[in-house]
């Protein structure tokens, strides 16, 4: 099988490739703590309430996280969009 590199691609796209990827594991961890937070709220468990709240800064985290890769995806995109600033896709 062909390296990216050999297959046409280019070392930035190597980047773009390993940042999707991150993306993609960063969504279905979100996706796995969410579901990790339902079983806990309908558990009876002594700790219940730290457990939860350990699941919700957690997914905080890898939200933050998601959201600053997605950040960079789209600055990567438009090069003249700085992250942070807002933009309209509107005429």
């Amino acid at each position: 099988m062909p390296t990216p590199l050999q297959a046409g691609r280019t070392p930035g796209d190597d980047l773009d490739l390993s940042l999707d990827d991150m993306v993609d594991l960063l969504s279905r961890e979100i996706e796995r703590l969410k579901a990790s937070l339902e079983m806990y709220r309908l558990l009876d468990h002594p700790q219940k309430q730290d457990i939860i709240l350990r699941h919700v800064q957690a997914l905080d985290e890898r939200q933050n996280r998601l959201d600053d890769l997605k950040d960079l995806l789209l600055a990567r995109q438009m090069p003249h969009w700085r992250i942070g600033e807002t933009f309209s896709l509107r005429s």
